[in-house]
């Protein structure tokens, strides 16, 4: 019975999307009309309050920690953009220049740039004396097994990324991009993805999308001359690749796998069922992708932002290519304001055991995905903290199986209308697009 809302909201809805005449149960509010277009409130103006049961599950079961910072700092980067509105500071989105990060509009998201950097020497502070010991093992060729939460010995998984990032490096200069700019745009790739897939898995969301991308703060502090025409041309394609949508990305599902597994064992066989599986899905989809291009056609198979999105990488490199931009002053402020935002929750969150605020939520501020999942997540932290506040930790066990019951609910019902949509022709969308 505890799926059972979820099963009867989508049912509801899933029969409306086919049937116009049936009432639907409102899932989405258009809140922004409600605020100013100046002053304090005007960056609400685009506010949106979705309702997804499975983010409200995540929420309550997540750190409310975590589920407090992700909604206030998403309403704290409205604010934002009032303040500035009413200081009567507004910089145009021209003067980014040209980007290829996913959602990146305005100057004021540029803070994430900065973020991501200082939560990534965090992340190194944190593991240092880790680091350091397997450090020490690897050069020493010490290799000891692996731990209960480890598929390998953390020496050969040193030596494991030394060897794959240099052969990613060497990959890159064969293709024609100069060794130092490798070096630097595969280390700020590296960065970006361990620093969002701790976000990922920490903060318990499944749909989630970066604010900007490496190569934005490449370009704003060193201009496109840090590039040649080739390295440009190939640090976009593959930046398009690997960022463009995350929820396509394997470190986090490895993360999750990691976690899953930490108990099971032998570690050796769960580890070559995982590398199989992932092989058999990469030659089973390539293969599959060309039988159907081949048959339909592209142009037939509906992938409008998928082709319009490769284009766009092609035209940016192009107009960067013929008008090159040197370093962008006010990114460059709007970087350093970010790192100062996130050295400061750092020090607070590390130093004071009161401090109810965590970093991450900072780092989802601007996101888009963080404007379809804010009011979830309100709504869960709320539930969890009246929960504890009420009823004490026997309470928010026994309710928390009726958050579970939100996930699984919308899931089964998210399989369940992909199935229908293989049949129809067009499918009810049960979770965000």
């Amino acid at each position: 019975m505890r799926p059972f809302f979820s099963l009867l909201l989508h049912t509801i809805n899933g029969i409306a999307f086919y049937d116009p005449s049936v009432p639907q149960i409102p899932t989405l509010i258009l809140a922004g009309p409600y605020f100013p277009k100046t002053g304090l409130f005007s960056g609400f103006t685009k506010l949106k309050i979705y309702f997804y049961p499975a983010f409200i599950g995540f929420a309550y079961l997540t750190s409310r920690q975590i589920s407090l910072s992700f909604w206030l700092f998403f309403l704290l980067g409205g604010f934002v953009y009032g303040v500035f509105d009413i200081i009567g500071q507004h910089i145009p989105a021209s003067a980014l220049g040209v980007t290829f990060g996913p959602t990146l509009t305005s100057p004021e998201e540029t803070q994430m740039i900065g973020a991501y950097g200082v939560f990534f020497l965090f992340l190194l502070w944190l593991a240092r004396h880790h680091l350091y010991e397997t450090a020490k093992d690897a050069v020493r060729f010490r290799f000891r097994g692996p731990d209960e939460a480890e598929w390998v010995g953390a020496p050969a998984s040193l030596w494991g990324l030394v060897l794959g990032g240099g052969a990613l490096v060497a990959w890159s200069v064969s293709f024609g991009m100069p060794l130092g700019q490798a070096v630097l745009l595969l280390g700020a790739f590296f960065m970006v993805m361990l620093v969002a897939s701790r976000i990922i898995c920490q903060g318990g969301i499944a749909y989630f999308t970066l604010t900007a991308a490496p190569t934005d703060g490449l370009l704003a502090f060193f201009g496109t001359g840090i590039f040649s025409r080739l390295g440009l041309l190939m640090a976009a394609v593959m930046q398009k690749m690997l960022f463009v949508d995350l929820r396509e990305s394997l470190l986090p599902s490895l993360f999750h796998a990691a976690k899953v597994g930490e108990k099971k064992s032998p570690k050796k066989l769960y580890l070559a069922a995982i590398v199989l599986a992932i092989a058999a899905a990469v030659a089973v989809s390539f293969l599959a992708m060309l039988a159907v291009c081949h048959k339909y056609g592209l142009r037939d198979l509906q992938v409008d932002w998928e082709t319009q999105t490769v284009s766009t990488v092609y035209e940016n490199v192009q107009r960067l290519i013929e008008a090159p931009a040197g370093s962008n002053h006010a990114v460059i402020g709007f970087t350093l304001a970010g790192a100062v935002v996130m050295f400061a929750l750092v020090v607070a969150y590390q130093h004071f055991y009161w401090w109810p605020i965590h970093p991450l939520g900072f780092l989802t501020m601007y996101s888009s995905s963080m404007r379809i999942l804010w009011f979830s997540f309100f709504l869960g932290w709320l539930c969890n903290h009246l929960t504890l506040r009420y009823g004490g930790i026997v309470l928010l066990k026994r309710v928390r199986l009726l958050f579970i019951g939100l996930i699984l609910g919308d899931f089964l019902m998210g399989g369940v209308f992909a199935l229908i949509g293989l049949w129809t022709g067009q499918s009810y969308l049960v979770l965000p697009n």
